[in-house]
């Protein structure tokens, strides 16, 4: 039971506010649950429902309540901000942000990729070409899955660890530089491979990139497609 001072200085909206945010805190309460109704949560802090309805408000324009449209009111998070041009790498970007990156190996094979990826590697018909598939973690959550077709300049890959930052490899060991030649920003549904990698649902929405990286002499090094699942993801443009 909840105790709301009614003596208190503090609005009685504000109290149960920051009752549910210690709750959320100390994992009372968990990311992905449903709060009760307004009525039972008003029982609860023994306040009318227009102050449970203020307090709900108030979180919501925070992003940690979200109230879906039949389904009730359930814990989120602020979503985290990822620019959408990012030029410093996955790795990076994140321990920026005070994130824990993670990258695990899914496979590393020589593939013949489809002709408009195989164009741009500058590859033979029936050349193949390493490819690489990756889970990226952000803080041990699932958050994008990479799949990368290396030109054959690259092809030393297939015998590194790429259980880490690619641009460490490519610019810190091999002295490489990375430009985007092009990066295109769609929407796709999640496959059942990728909904099962990512932990969402089959066809759920996601983000998804294509980028076409060069060198300074404008030479293909690689394609890369990324699809991120957006639930804790809001992109942004410098």
């Amino acid at each position: 039971m909840h105790t709301i001072d009614n003596n208190s200085s503090v609005p009685l909206y504000n109290q149960v506010r920051e009752q549910i945010l210690f709750d959320i805190r100390f994992g009372n309460l968990k990311k992905g649950e449903k709060l009760p109704s307004e009525l039972d949560l008003a029982k609860e802090f023994g306040v009318s429902r227009i102050t449970i309805r203020k307090a709900m408000e108030s979180l919501e324009a925070e992003e940690i309540l979200i109230r879906k449209q039949g389904k009730g009111t359930f814990i989120t998070s602020p979503k985290t901000k990822f620019k959408a041009d990012d030029q410093i790498g996955f790795t990076k970007t994140w321990e920026m942000l005070g994130k824990t990156p993670k990258t695990q190996v899914i496979k590393v094979e020589l593939v013949t990729p489809e002709k408009s990826i195989r164009d741009f590697l500058e590859a033979k018909e029936d050349e193949p070409v390493v490819c690489s598939r990756r889970l990226r973690f952000v803080d041990d959550v699932p958050i994008s899955l990479e799949t990368n077709y290396y030109s054959k300049k690259l092809n030393f890959l297939i015998s590194e660890d790429l259980n880490g930052s690619l641009f460490h490899i490519l610019i810190d060991q091999r002295g490489l530089s990375i430009h985007y030649r092009s990066r295109i920003l769609t929407l796709c549904r999640a496959k059942a491979d990728e909904a099962q990698l990512l932990g969402v649902k089959k066809n759920s929405p996601l983000i998804q990139f294509k980028d076409s990286l060069i060198d300074d002499l404008g030479k293909p090094l690689y394609y890369s497609i990324q699809i991120y699942n957006a639930d804790d993801l809001d992109l942004y443009l410098s």
